[in-house]
Order: structure tokens, then sequence, then C-alpha cells
């Protein structure tokens, strides 16, 4: 008479221990849920748990696409995260989506909303599925997450509320990681925005200083030597120099240098066409240039001749409306970009 109750105690003892189990899992699952906000890591994460805890063979999470009018989950096959896609209504994940609804087939052959092109492209075979809606905190379908093949048979109504928990979980935790990313790229414009208010403030205050400067020169060579010294404050330069045209001729003479240049290109004379800075004359244009020994425009001879090698340039002509004055060159900033060359307006 004992052995009945015997058997029975340990199966309830073995039930018992395998809720403590899926307890414990579930536990697991929040709080790494709770740590992670890379999207990718995220899923590949939710989907390792639910498919032990489901005892299932495989699962995938599909999220709704921003329009509502697809799903697109992230798969590893081969060693390679691979993206697939479907549309809302199609498959069984699909008709989820659509409907809100969630469906528990014991045997995927049977059901018409079944697609087998993906286990006949695959070589899968595809049992049962289990497979129900995500939803948000407003109640709103934002994916859908699918089980397959059941390792002891067909899932039951204790797996669908096991994964309706699953699931609200996740949602919990994707609806977190996109409203951090939301909020981190917002703060990275923010920040982005404060960087080229605070360039424009610094440059603007740099321009006036040029103007003022202007105006207390005494004679041409203090004012260019004012102006370029000033640009190369603004830019951060460790060198520069202005080539004026003199009258009609097709040569500009290095009339103020500064930096370790100075010394050696003062009043030498390159042609208007010639180099970079003879270009940006020719031109009217600016330039940057990040590599001047690749630049085809570069007078890689005229500075070897000197013996510069600089690092990058950033030039730009001095014009009035009607002719070209010269032209002025700044020389290695510790990175030049393409926001530089908004320095040229204040000097046309």
């Amino acid at each position: 008479m004992s052995a009945a109750p015997s058997a029975k105690v340990r199966e309830l003892e073995a039930r018992l221990r395998a809720e403590e189990k899926k307890f414990a899992l579930v536990q697991e699952i929040g709080r790494a849920l709770a740590s992670a906000l890379d999207l990718d890591q995220l899923l590949a994460l939710i989907m390792e748990k639910i498919t032990i805890l489901m005892e299932a063979d495989r699962s995938t999470l599909f999220l709704l696409t921003d329009d509502g009018r697809g799903l697109w989950s992230k798969v590893l096959q081969g060693g390679e995260l691979l993206e697939i896609r479907l549309a809302v209504g199609e498959g069984i994940a699909g008709w989820v989506a659509k409907t809100g609804e969630t469906v528990n087939i014991p045997d995927a052959y049977i059901d018409e909303r079944f697609q087998p092109a993906v286990d006949l492209r695959s070589g899968y075979r595809t049992k049962s599925i289990l497979c129900m809606p995500m939803r948000n905190s407003l109640g709103s379908t934002i994916g859908v997450v699918q089980v397959l093949n059941k390792k002891d048979g067909p899932f039951t109504a204790d797996d669908e509320t096991l994964l309706a928990a699953l699931a609200a979980q996740a949602a919990v935790s994707i609806e977190n990681s996109k409203l951090y990313h939301s909020v981190v790229n917002k703060n990275v414009e923010l920040l982005n925005a404060q960087e080229r208010l605070r360039q424009k403030t610094f440059e603007l205050n740099v321009l006036f200083e040029v103007e003022q400067q202007v105006s207390a020169a005494h004679d041409l060579d203090e004012l260019l030597d004012r102006i370029l010294r000033s640009a190369m404050r603004m830019v951060g330069a460790e060198a520069g120099s202005i080539a004026l045209r003199e009258g009609d001729g097709d040569e500009l003479v290095f009339r103020t240098t500064a930096g370790y240049v100075a010394d050696r290109i003062a009043h030498r004379r390159i042609p208007i066409g010639d180099g970079l800075i003879g270009w940006a004359a020719a031109r009217r244009e600016p330039l940057i240039a990040n590599d001047p020994k690749n630049d085809p425009r570069h007078a890689a001879e005229f500075a070897d001749a000197l013996g510069v090698t600089p690092r990058n340039i950033l030039c730009a002509p001095l014009v009035t409306s009607e002719e070209v004055l010269g032209a002025i060159e700044l020389i290695d900033k510790t990175s030049v970009g393409e926001g530089d060359g908004s320095f040229s307006s204040g000097f046309t």
C-alpha cells in the first residue's frame, strides 16, 4: 500500500524541482535582460534563454518594423548573423502579428498558415509551434516570439502561460533598449549642436577681433600679420602664410609668414595656379588637404626645396568682388575637417 504514495511523492518532488529550476531561470532571464542595452545582444540573449526555459529546439523573436507593415529578426546561421524579413500576415509569425492572437500548433504541416518553404530550404523539420505577440505598456504589438519543436511533445497551456510572462518581460527590455538608444542619440545630437554653436561663437569672436585689429593696423604688413595670426589661432594651426598678387602679375608673393615656415618661404614667389595656395587663388575656392604629399595640386618640388613637409594644409582665396588679391594658407592643424573651411568667409 505504501508503494503508490511513495511514487506519488517522488513524482511531486520531481515536478517541484522542475518548477524551481524554471523559476530560477526566469529570475536569471530578468537579471540578464535588465543589464543588456544593445538591441542585437538583447535579442540573442532573449532567444537563448527562452529556448532553454521552454525546452524547445529553437526560437525566433521578430520585431515589428517602424511602418508596422513587416517583421524582422536576426538569426545566427553558420557563424554569421543574418537578417530575415517577412510581411505582417505572412506565415504563422505574420498572422500572429496581424491578429494579436496566440497560436499553439502540435503539427505545423496540417495548418494552412504554415509556410514549409523555409524547411525545404534549410532541411529543418518543423513539428510543434508556439507563437504569441509581444506588447508594450500601451498594449500595442511590437513583435512576435516563436518557439519550435518542444522536446517532449506539443506545447501545453502551461507553456503558453510561461511564454506569455517571458514575452512581457522581453517586451519591457526591448522598449527600454530603444528608449536608451533614442536618448543617447538625442544627447549626441545636442552635444554636436553645442559644439557647432561653440565653434561658431569662437569664429565670430575671432573675426570681431580681426576687424578691430584691421582698424588698429598702421600699415599693410602689420595688417597682414594680425590677420594671419588670428586665423592661425582660430583654426589651431602651427604655421601659415599670406601670399599677395602684385599688380596684374601672374605670381603670388609670400608677404607674411608665421610658424616654422616663416624664414623658409618669406618673400618667395609662386605662379598663380601652382601649389595649393596658388590653386585656391586661381579657382577662388577654399581647399582642405589632409594628405598634401599625395595631393596632385601640391607643389611638391617647391616644398621639398624648402625642406617643408606639412601634415595638412587649409587654403582660402583673398578676393574682392572684382579681383583676386591673394590667398591665405594655414598649415598643420592637429586634424583638419570640412568645417574649418568656414573661416574663409571672413577674409573675402
